[in-house]
């Protein structure tokens, strides 16, 4: 199990755009604290399950935009990952290889305090 704590810092620019109202509600930049729980566990060689739940706490700028419903933004997410080794010779005389990972699973993210028809789904 891994622990994140954090923050995101999003600019007025980037915060105007996805937030603000033109002539209603002009932004600034925000600042969002975070904290993430993981796990992954591998099943074999090749194959693995992850999920995780991620808490973040918008800043008030984006918090106080007429479009946004809550102040925090809850995304649990559960999938399986697939490692994959890709191997290349190069001219005979040496070997590389890379790794390549993966994913498929399911988020849903909903603010705190919506209401159940408004939460998203969205599966990869």
């Amino acid at each position: 199990m891994n622990a994140t704590v954090g923050a995101t810092w999003k600019s007025r620019a980037l915060v105007t755009y996805y937030y603000g109202e033109p002539g209603i509600y002009d932004a600034n930049s925000a600042f969002n604290p975070f904290v993430k729980l993981s796990y992954a566990i591998p099943l074999t060689a090749h194959w693995g399950v992850n999920a995780f739940a991620h808490v973040e706490w918008l800043g008030s700028s984006i918090a106080h935009s007429p479009i946004v419903v809550d102040s925090r933004v809850t995304t649990v997410f559960a999938g399986v990952n697939v490692f994959v080794l890709i191997r290349a010779i190069d001219l005979g005389f040496s070997a590389s290889c890379c790794a390549l990972t993966l994913g498929f699973g399911c988020v849903l993210t909903a603010p705190a305090r919506a209401h159940k028809r408004k939460r998203q789904t969205a599966c990869s």
